[in-house]
């Protein structure tokens, strides 16, 4: 079937992409935060996403912090194989 898309962690530059993909009327399926996740019933944590089939799901990571950039990606590529992720990072020509 088609991919959902999901975000991950959901900050600033995780809200400014969400508003560029509704723009051209897509869904964010999916909101992935550690820190949100206890607070926002519809957030998971990374842990969580054990529990679900994200073989169905496109991963959009949104952090464009160098100090903690390993860290925030490899907690992601722990549970979602690489294939299934993009990282937005990458898009400098295209700042949003």
């Amino acid at each position: 079937g088609k991919l959902k898309l999901a975000l991950y962690p959901y900050g600033i530059l995780g809200k400014r992409i969400r508003g560029w993909i509704e723009e051209r009327h897509m869904d964010i399926s999916l909101i992935v935060d550690n820190k949100l996740a206890d607070k926002e019933r519809t957030v998971l944590s990374v842990e969580d996403l054990k529990e679900v089939d994200i073989s169905s799901y496109y991963f959009i990571i949104c952090s464009d912090n160098f100090e903690i950039y390993d860290e925030i990606r490899y907690k992601l590529y722990e549970v979602v194989p690489q294939e299934n992720i993009f990282d937005w990072f990458a898009r400098d020509e295209e700042r949003v």
